[in-house]
């Protein structure tokens, strides 16, 4: 996976924040998701 695609646990990592957090923030649309092989990741 390139350095630049984070799966939701990554960003959750990342942020400091749990996954349903993360999930949250999708579904407000305050960050982008970018689906890639069936898997959410996100860019940078």
């Amino acid at each position: 996976m390139p350095d630049n695609i984070l799966t939701v646990v990554q960003v959750a990592e990342y942020l400091k924040v749990c996954e349903k957090t993360v999930r949250r923030l999708i579904a407000r649309q305050e960050l982008r998701l970018q689906k890639l092989a069936n898997h959410g990741e996100y860019k940078e």
